[in-house]
């Protein structure tokens, strides 16, 4: 049988995994609309005070064979990408992104379109 898995964090960090049935995972995929944020990291991404981004390939000495396999290892500081900065991240007694539920991250949102804007402001200059 095919199975997908749900990977939850709770509060305090510790990753939970729940698995469930094909069926049952694609219904869950279908009630959500899935927004694709992949952003491509390499040498050249931005990073706060210029933090490496580094990537290592540790192969298996029978990689390529059967049971052989390939590891990766990702290494990038905190302040990558899209990600929470709590009070904790400037103040030592603030609150860390722990302290916070899953509910509390989650608001409404609304997209504004200023493609057309952006495209004439470019024409100008």
């Amino acid at each position: 049988m095919n199975l997908l898995f749900e990977f939850v964090f709770s509060v305090n960090n510790q990753l939970k995994i729940k698995n469930m049935s094909t069926t049952a995972g694609l219904s869950m995929l279908n009630a959500y609309k899935v927004v694709d944020c992949t952003h491509t990291m390499d040498a050249q991404t931005f990073t706060f005070m210029n933090s490496p981004i580094e990537t290592e390939l540790f192969p298996s000495d029978n990689y390529g064979e059967p049971g052989g396999y390939l590891k990766a290892q990702f290494t990038l500081g905190c302040d990558v990408g899209t990600h929470i900065d709590t009070g904790a991240h400037f103040f030592p007694e603030s609150n860390s992104v722990t302290d916070y539920t899953i509910e509390e991250m989650v608001a409404p949102g609304v997209v504004i379109d200023v493609t057309a804007k952006v495209e004439a402001s470019l024409e100008t200059e």
